[in-house]
């Protein structure tokens, strides 16, 4: 009995335990032609529930424009690796969530290479 116990724990408790990490940028942003202050969190969902996600959420008037990042398992697992128009605390603006790789939540734009290549044929 004691056996059966030990063996199912070994096989079970890792699904609750496993989760995968990734690293994203954290940072906050309040006034438009500042720089968003930047720094990198390591992030893993709680206790194996749901996914790990980089988010940025982005709201522009005016006046300010506000930039978030950081991770979130939370606001991302309805949204997965795609952006869309929202309600955040209050602030309308684009939320955008991904996991296919780290830092996916950059700051600056960031220009596929094989586009770049593609560019420089056309040129030449």
């Amino acid at each position: 009995m004691t056996t059966r116990l030990l063996f199912l724990a070994v096989l079970i408790l890792p699904t609750f335990i496993y989760s995968v990490e990734i690293r994203c940028y954290a940072g906050l942003k309040y006034v438009v032609g500042q720089e968003v202050i930047q720094d990198t969190e390591n992030c893993d969902a709680m206790l194996g529930m749901g996914e790990s996600y980089c988010y940025k959420f982005m709201e522009e008037t005016q006046l300010n424009e506000v930039v978030k990042m950081g991770c979130s398992s939370f606001f991302c697992n309805g949204i997965r690796n795609r952006c869309m128009e929202t309600d955040l605390l209050g602030m309308k603006g684009t939320l955008c969530c991904c996991n296919d790789r780290h830092y996916c939540n950059s700051s600056r734009a960031q220009i596929s290479v094989l586009f770049l290549i593609i560019i420089v044929a056309l040129l030449i």
